[in-house]
């Protein structure tokens, strides 16, 4: 109402994701007309556990757990759903390729789009409302603390 976009993050891989979960993520930014506002490093964030996260104490973590890494200060972790792994480092490739040559963020989510859909063996492809990815006011870099 007031003109303000918004600029979500997303954490989308965790222990528990599933590729459907992914789906879910992109289909809200497309039902939303975030396309846009989403900086595509958002969708390919992979869970960090520091030394003294509380998600370290809950129990259902615990089968997915693995040693501490002090190169990248964070405990390791395996996805219960092991596709997920390979659809991660391809999306941060994807997001890593598009800011590298200044894409715009709608453009690179056509691409992050495209290989959520083919990772799921979706073939139909997805309706993006027209506009949806024409550039919106956004930060110089991209943010996802």
């Amino acid at each position: 109402a007031h003109g303000i976009e918004l600029r979500p993050s997303f954490l989308p891989f965790t222990p528990w994701t599933s590729l459907d979960d992914v789906v879910d993520i992109l289909d809200f930014v497309i039902d939303h007309d975030l396309i846009g506002n989403v900086d595509p490093v958002q969708y390919s964030i992979r869970l960090l556990l520091p030394e003294g996260s509380l998600l370290l104490d809950r129990p259902e973590l615990a089968p997915y757990l693995g040693p501490y890494d002090r190169e990248r200060l964070t405990y390791a972790w395996t996805p219960a759903h092991p596709e997920t792994d390979a659809l991660q480092a391809d999306l941060a490739a994807l997001a890593e390729a598009g800011a590298a040559v200044g894409a715009p963020a709608g453009a690179t989510f056509l691409e992050v789009n495209a290989a959520v859909r083919q990772a799921t063996g979706q073939v139909r492809p997805t309706q993006i409302p027209v506009g949806s990815t024409e550039g919106r006011p956004r930060l110089t870099e991209p943010w996802f603390c």
